[in-house]
C-alpha cells in the first residue's frame, strides 16, 4: 500500500499559471515533498510521448 499519494489538479501550466497538488498520507507523522520538472527530450512524433 502507498503511504503517500498525491496528484496535481491539471498536468501542466504556462509560467504565469498556478498548478495545485492534493496530498494525502496515511502516515500519521509529518512528510516532505519535493516536486521535480520531467522533460521528455524524444522529438520522435511516434515515440512514447
Amino acid at each position: 500500500m502507498l503511504k503517500i499519494v498525491g496528484y496535481p489538479d491539471r498536468f501542466s501550466v504556462r509560467a504565469d499559471e498556478t498548478i495545485r497538488f492534493m496530498v494525502s498520507s496515511a502516515l500519521d507523522e509529518p512528510y516532505n515533498v519535493d516536486f521535480v520538472r520531467i522533460v521528455h527530450g524524444d522529438l520522435n512524433p511516434a515515440g512514447p510521448g
